[in-house]
């Protein structure tokens, strides 16, 4: 599915306030990398059977980098560039079949954050919306073949973009070391469906851990 074209405005939107010029300069106050894992796994809605049930989980990489702004007292916001490996790990029907997906993602965040200083030690909150775009994504399956070309075919129709809301708190380091430093954690819930027919919906969602780096 080509991507449409309100998504590529946002993404160039985005990518704009990422570049620092000389006015921007003045205005990012830090820029910064997170690394770490994502936990990751999906929720299936049955409208046939009124219930909602969760895959099992997948670990994979998570790597953003991001420019912090308008840093004052208490509030910020930031723009991030982020790279996540997500999908599901889990038994398939009866449970003797067997099903990994890994679903690529490079997404773009606007991220409103609030924070306090306690000493040398800033606890914040961050919310915000984020738009991602699959880039690759692999699948394995031991299913039988009358099985296997239909978990194929449900696997090559999810969707390529996706929208969702991120919700992170976390801490930092300062005047410590050479580098701001600090661990966050997020949680990461598709608003959008990766998958959708008239008897089921398919969402991804993660748990994120991050080491982050900031100057």
């Amino acid at each position: 599915m080509l991507y449409s074209k309100k998504s590529i405005i946002i993404v160039l939107f985005i990518i704009t306030l990422l570049i620092p010029t000389i006015t921007y300069s003045q205005l990012i106050k830090h820029f910064g990398i997170k690394s770490g894992i994502s936990n990751s796994w999906q929720t299936y809605e049955a409208w046939e059977y009124g219930e909602t049930k969760n895959s099992g989980n997948k670990m994979g990489p998570n790597f953003s980098v991001y420019a912090d702004w308008l840093d004052n007292s208490f509030f910020s916001f930031i723009t991030e560039i982020n790279y996540s490996s997500k999908g599901m790990k889990a038994p398939y029907l009866t449970g003797y079949i067997i099903e990994e997906e890994k679903l690529n993602y490079l997404s773009f965040a606007i991220l409103p954050n609030v924070y306090t200083n306690l000493g040398n030690i800033k606890i914040y909150a961050l919310v915000g919306p984020r738009i991602e775009f699959l880039v690759s994504s692999s699948i394995n399956t031991n299913a039988p073949i009358y099985i296997h070309n239909e978990i194929i075919n449900e696997f090559n129709k999810y969707e390529k973009t996706s929208y969702g809301l991120l919700i992170g708190i976390g801490f930092k380091l300062n005047n410590i070391f050479p580098v701001i430093i600090g661990i966050e954690a997020r949680y990461n819930k598709d608003l959008s469906n990766l998958y959708e027919v008239s008897y089921l919906k398919i969402k991804n969602n993660s748990i994120d851990l991050l080491l982050t780096a900031e100057i």
